[in-house]
């Protein structure tokens, strides 16, 4: 049955409930002998430290990383070019991780 496409009188029906009483006596403890409390089963969610650390690990990350550091070292030496670059390639590492790591948490 697809409770709520159904009719509401169908519904109280099929779990044998008086819309303006609620459920007899003695039911309730019944149903919860049978189906046991109503609870979501808790997931288990990685630590943060080890989410972080895996994002580091990320082959992805680390060339984003290297090639920022390497922007930022060819900019300070050689004073051409700007810093648009080296802040540039930080800032899209930052929301890669960022989506990765929110993506992997929910």
């Amino acid at each position: 049955m697809i409770y709520h496409s159904t009719k509401t009188e169908q519904v109280l029906s099929y779990f044998e409930v008086d819309a303006e009483k609620g459920l007899p006596t003695g039911v309730v403890d019944q149903r919860y002998d049978e189906y046991n409390e109503n609870l979501l089963k808790k997931t288990r969610h990685t630590p943060l430290s080890q989410s972080v650390s895996e994002q580091i690990k990320n082959p992805v990350n680390i060339i984003l990383i290297v090639s920022a550091l390497i922007s930022l070292i060819v900019n300070i030496l050689y004073k051409q070019g700007t810093w648009f670059s080296p802040i540039l390639i930080i800032y899209v590492s930052n929301k890669y991780c960022r989506y990765n790591f929110f993506c992997k948490r929910k």
